[in-house]
Formats: structure tokens, C-alpha cells, sequence
């Protein structure tokens, strides 16, 4: 659901406010309500889940890294875990029969997690494989339990010996499944109506061939589709990339580029972005390295630098960067929200306001959030439900999530 960029879109904000119990034809008092209803500054908003109680062990480092929704429940990427969790989001949040895990050698043949992200496609949640031997998907339609569980070894999806650190970040198209490429050296997509444990059923782009480069270890890690393109978040590269759904995957001139340092307007960084969301009309980087928040019009060309538009991170959280920030990016219809990772606050963006106003952002102290101390590494990413924006703990010790601007969908 888009809102905020014009009357229609203006209606179904003042439809969430009915939700909510405000009445009013004005959209900016509309606004200002729906503002103050979800304020992220506002304590009484958060919850917090032990992590230690949710998954039935101790809390690891580096427990979860992704978030999938399959519209009930909320599914965490395992990555030194070894438990597969997920959450029923129509139960209370620190309801312990409410979570649901399985152990993962059970599942694969190995207690080595090594999942960093997932996506779903409307039958199957997929599980993307980082260090570990397999992809992972699960038949939502079925228990769960290990029998709804498909494998597909990494070595057999590329025809050669299996990569460590092969994928992060995955999106779907209506058709295709995309990964994003962390240390391995080959774009990848599988056809959801083919068999998922046959070679064949997935294509593979060379990564040179794609982005007109050289290979880089941890390139393009994250991605996102907007309804025609496939955008790729750049961690080590020099460059932003996007493919073109409507042409062939392995047609080189489907695959855009523009330099980072003329998108983002500064010298290109290693470990820059991670992470991307979309508004409907912006997309947006999260910013790891990088200084600054970028977003980019999709309605203008991608090598315009026109189309690309910067916020200082020390002016948009009001505080001096550190070395990293921030890790994932979720939209909840109004809001743009930035997963924490080694930054102290949790922050969001207001997208009826301008990019570059001071006001339009908004932050809440992680340690009076999450009831606890901030650390280093906390949350490695992020994601909406259609009522709750969640928090993945990967140094933390809890599940947390934050009240959002729920959509309408949510109240049917």
C-alpha cells in the first residue's frame, strides 16, 4: 500500500485514522494524529521478546539476521541459531506458545545455520544460504514441520563447488525469485513454477557480465523489486545496479548502472549500503558505511543524478555517526523505518515530508526502546507486518518491535 503522494493515497491515510478511532477530513490533522498515534519516541510503543524464551535456548551472537512475512507470521533467518522460528503475529508478542521453532539439523542434515534472508512468494517462505550448504523453502501450506521443508544444494544451483558466503537478501517478482549476491561471483534467479530442486529451474548471470566490472567479494548482498525492476543494494561495489524484469536475465543491456559517488554525492565506500525499501515512487538505501541516506526516483532515469537525493546521517538522527549505522529498510505506508545495527538509535523517516528536512526524521533511544543497554551489532535487520515493524536480534538478546502505521489491510 503507497500513501502520502497524492488524494488517493491521502484517503487511506484518513481510512487508518478511522481505524484508530480519529474521524476528520483534514489530511494534515489526519496526519498529525496518525504521527502521534505511532510515535517512535513514545516508550509505551515498543515491545521486546526475550530471545532465550522465543526460541526455547540460550541467546547467541549473531543469532538472526533476516525477516520474512507471509501475511500471519513472521519468520527469522537462522544465522549462528539453530533453531528456524517464526511468530504468530495474531497472538501477543511475548505469548511463548505464540513462537514456533524447529531445529534446523532436523531440517538439513546439520545444525550449522549460516541464513542470512528469505523471502516469500505466496505459497513458500525461502530461506537464502550464507555458509551453509543449502537453500531452504517451506510450503506454508503445510504444518510446520520438517516434512514441508525442500533443500537445494548451492553447488548444484551454480554447476560448480559450493561458495562460502553464497546469498543474503532475496525478492520475488511475481514469477522469479532473485538473490543477492554476497561473496558469490554469479546473479541468481529461480523460476517459481519449476521444480525446486532442479538445476534448471534457476539462471545465473556472471556478475562481471552484469555490471560491466569486475568481480567483488559482498557486491550487491541485498535487492528489491518495485513492480518492473529488480534493484540491487551495493555493499563493496562501486556502483548501483537494477535489471529489468521485462527483458532476458543473461541480456547484459537489461542491467543499468550509475557510480556510487555521483548517487550518493561523495567518494564510493566500502561496506556502503545493505539494504533497500520502497515508497512507491522512492527507493531507499540503507546506509552501513555510507554517511549519508539516499534515496532514488523511480520515475526518472537511474543515471540521472537528479534522480538521486542525500540526507547527512548526523543531521537526520541529530548525533555524530559512528563508523556503521544502519542495516535493512522497511516501509509501512508512511514511514520509512532503518534497522539498527551499530548506530544507538532507532530511526524513521516521514515520506509526506521533504527528504531533506531535519523534521521529517524521527529516532528513539535504543536502550530506553529495548529496556537494556545499546550494543554494537544489535539488529541486523528489519521488517513490517502491516501493524508492527520488527527488529532481527543479531548481538541482542531480544525480539523487538515497534508500533507502525498500520495499514487497512490489517483491520480487515
Amino acid at each position: 500500500m503507497i500513501l502520502g503522494h497524492d488524494t488517493k493515497q491521502n484517503e487511506q491515510l484518513r481510512n487508518i485514522a478511522r481505524n484508530m478511532g480519529f474521524v476528520c477530513d483534514d489530511i494534515e490533522k489526519v496526519k498529525t494524529f496518525i504521527h502521534a498515534y505511532t510515535n517512535i519516541a513514545k516508550t509505551a510503543n515498543w515491545e521486546t521478546m526475550s530471545m532465550s524464551t522465543a526460541q526455547g535456548a540460550s541467546a547467541l551472537a549473531g543469532a538472526y539476521y533476516g525477516f520474512i512475512f507471509d501475511g500471519r507470521y513472521t519468520y527469522f533467518a537462522p544465522y549462528t541459531a539453530v533453531t528456524v522460528l517464526r511468530f504468530d503475529t495474531t497472538q501477543l508478542f511475548q505469548t511463548v506458545a505464540a513462537w514456533e521453532k524447529l531445529s534446523l539439523s532436523t531440517i538439513c542434515g546439520s545444525a550449522l545455520g549460516g541464513y542470512r534472508g528469505g523471502c516469500f512468494d505466496g505459497d513458500y517462505v525461502y530461506y537464502t544460504c550464507d555458509n551453509n550448504l543449502f537453500l531452504l523453502r517451506y510450503n506454508t501450506r503445510l504444518a510446520f514441520g520438517t516434512a514441508a521443508f525442500e533443500k537445494m544444494s548451492a553447488s548444484t544451483l551454480h554447476g560448480s563447488s559450493q561458495i562460502v558466503a553464497n546469498y543474503w537478501g532475496a525478492c520475488f517478482d511475481g514469477t522469479y525469485i532473485y538473490l543477492g549476491p554476497l561473496n558469490s561471483d554469479t546473479f541468481v534467479r529461480f523460476n517459481t513454477r519449476s521444480a525446486f530442486t532442479t538445476a534448471a529451474s534457476w539462471e545465473k548471470i556472471n556478475m562481471s557480465t552484469a555490471q560491466g566490472a569486475a568481480l567483488l567479494d559482498s557486491a550487491y548482498p541485498t535487492n528489491f523489486f518495485d513492480g518492473q525492476y529488480v534493484y540491487y543494494g551495493p555493499e563493496n561495489a562501486d556502483t548501483f545496479l537494477r535489471f529489468d524484469t521485462t527483458l532476458a536475465f543473461t541480456n547484459s543491456s537489461a542491467w543499468s548502472t550509475i557510480n556510487m559517488s555521483t548517487a550518493q554525492g561523495g567518494a564510493a565506500v566500502d561496506i556502503a549500503y545493505i539494504g533497500l525499501t520502497y515508497d512507491g515512487r522512492y527507493l531507499y538505501y540503507s546506509p552501513l558505511a555510507a554517511k549519508t541516506f539516499v534515496r532514488f526516483d523511480t520515475t526518472k532515469s537511474f543515471a540521472n543524478s537528479s534522480a538521486w537525493q542525500q540526507m547527512s546521517i548526523s543531521t537526520a538522527q541529530g548525533a555524530t555517526t559512528p563508523t556503521y549505522e544502519y542495516l535493512g529498510a522497511s516501509f509501512d505506508g508512511r514511514y520509512i523505518y532503518f534497522g539498527s545495527s551499530y548506530v544507538r538509535t532507532f530511526i524513521r523517516y516521514d515520506t509526506t515530508l521533504n527528504f531533506t528536512n531535519s523534521s521529517a526524521w524521527s529516532v528513539m533511544s535504543m536502550s530506553t526502546a529495548q529496556g537494556g543497554s545499546g550494543l554494537d551489532a544489535a539488529y541486523v535487520y528489519i521488517g513490517f507486518d502491516g501493524k508492527y515493524v520488527y527488529y532481527v536480534p543479531s548481538d541482542s538478546l531480544s525480539f523487538v518491535r515497534v508500533l507502525a502505521c498500520p495499514s487497512n489491510e490489517f483491520y480487515r
